[in-house]
């Protein structure tokens, strides 16, 4: 691109159309800029814009590089629920709270207002975990980080009883371990006792009865 024309593109259609409008252009003139094309219809078909100028002899642009990547192999890998459960799942925000995700996006531009805690957060530049309700009002484990070179942010939660579960098992099989293990010990401590306290008995009964005068006793220690 130069001067907001296209002069050569591996899509031939576009070679001399007028892009000067562009933010890839408008911003590529100064320096290495990435943007996220948010005006065509569907959330399948939005792609990610990079555009670099390159800088001629008097240190002025001579033509702009713009490359675009298609965003449908974020969707492919997000489909994936991998480490994520059976609740789990992926998605893409943008700044204006709205998904950039086919698979949950709807409305006329493939979006819909998303609000959340974890959206909250990461539109605010924040990285990090949290229990919180989702959009769907469901109590979920999300792990979020903004993607500030592209204008978008990454959510992934899965719902907080199933992310939960391998902790209350634990819980649950300690608790019935330490039962076993007090119902062991005092069975024990049962069976000790009982073997302590028959010779004692025993010394006792003997002794009263020679206090008695019956000298005959005989006690098996």
């Amino acid at each position: 691109v130069t001067d907001g024309m296209v002069l050569a593109s591996s899509d031939r259609a576009q070679e001399g159309r007028i892009e000067r409008d562009r933010p890839y252009v408008r911003e590529g003139r100064r320096a290495p800029y990435v943007h996220v094309d948010y005006s065509t219809a569907t959330a399948l078909q939005r792609a990610v814009d990079f555009s670099a100028p390159v800088i001629g002899s008097r240190r002025q642009p001579t033509v702009i590089l713009v490359a675009r990547a298609d965003l449908r192999y974020l969707y492919d890998l997000m489909a994936e629920r991998a480490g994520l459960g059976t609740t789990g799942h992926m998605f893409l925000v943008n700044r204006f709270h709205s998904f950039v995700s086919s698979s949950l996006g709807s409305g006329q531009d493939g979006g819909r207002p998303v609000f959340s805690e974890g959206v909250k957060r990461v539109l605010a530049g924040e990285s990090g975990t949290a229990v919180y309700q989702n959009h769907e009002r469901r109590t979920v484990v999300g792990a979020y980080r903004p993607i500030p070179q592209i204008g978008i942010a990454l959510i992934a939660e899965t719902d907080a009883d199933e992310a939960f579960a391998p902790i209350y098992r634990f819980r649950i099989g300690l608790v019935v371990l330490l039962v076993v293990v007090c119902v062991v010990a005092g069975l024990i401590g049962i069976r000790l006792a009982w073997g302590i306290s028959r010779p004692i008995t025993g010394l006792v009964r003997a002794a009263m009865a020679i206090g008695d005068g019956d000298l005959g006793q005989r006690v098996m220690v």
